[in-house]
């Protein structure tokens, strides 16, 4: 079940259409959302001195990390080749490398590991995981955000026949949503994968990692939806986004029951 991962960067061409979508659709935040807030502040919790953000698109969470924990050191890491010189270009050090394949750098070089909106883009997130916690120390943080495929919006769409948010069909549109409210015909963001929030602790757990704290967030909109959502996302099952601090605890490989 674990694939392989080492000290260089491997082939990203293994993967040229998922790396031609990254290159040419940015699909990172330029504001800090009440994710990203919760996210800095899990951060800030951990008190790390060296932190990894995955997926760090052109560093702009880098930038409320550095602000809130000015003595600690911060590097990114993307797939995309524009969004590492854009995170270059403001200040921080980034690579380009692929999470599912290998991260190029040394064995528990850091004390916390940033996977923001990252997971569910993955073909093997398993494999990511394993290479996630080779170089996070042990018991260092591993601070995780993901749509829940199960929120209770999606709920309600499913049971009127629509297909839920967050999932995908096509590489290109969203489909099968029925109206614009609901995104049909806009451009898709890439999701492969979408859990629910016991598939997601499942997966966590199989690859090493304990949830340490698990917390619900609404979504960035300012309207009705948005009043009902933020109540309901008190309740991290029924919310639309998981946003999950985990603890490394050094297991060698995904273990699954047989």
């Amino acid at each position: 079940m674990r694939r392989g991962h080492g000290n260089g960067v491997h082939c990203l061409e293994d993967v040229p259409v998922l790396t031609e979508f990254y290159e040419t659709r940015k699909t990172d935040l330029d504001f800090a959302d009440e994710r990203m807030r919760r996210v800095v502040e899990a951060v800030v919790r951990a008190k790390p001195n060296h932190v990894l953000d995955i997926a760090c698109g052109r560093g702009f969470l880098l930038k409320q990390l550095k602000g809130a924990l000015p003595e600690s050191s911060f590097v990114g890491v993307d797939i995309s080749e524009g969004s590492v010189q854009a995170t270059r270009e403001g200040g921080f050090e980034a690579v380009r490398a692929d999470v599912e394949i290998a991260l190029p750098f040394a064995a528990a070089s850091f004390d916390c590991v940033v996977f923001g909106e990252v997971i569910e883009h993955l073909v093997d997130p398993d494999a990511a995981l394993v290479n996630i916690a080779t170089v996070l120390r042990k018991d260092g943080h591993l601070v995780l955000t993901t749509p829940n495929l199960a929120s209770w919006f999606n709920r309600i769409i499913l049971l009127a026949g629509f297909q839920p948010i967050f999932t995908e069909t096509s590489l290109h549109v969203n489909l099968g949503r029925g109206s614009r409210f609901l995104g049909q015909w806009r451009s898709t963001q890439g999701h492969l994968k979408i859990f629910t929030l016991a598939a997601l602790q499942e997966m966590l757990k199989a690859n090493g990692f304990e949830i340490k704290e698990l917390r619900g967030v609404p979504f960035h909109t300012s309207n009705i939806f948005s009043l009902i959502d933020r109540c309901l996302s008190r309740i991290p099952s029924l919310a639309s986004n998981f946003v999950i601090t985990a603890i490394n605890m050094e297991t060698c490989a995904t273990q699954y029951p047989s």
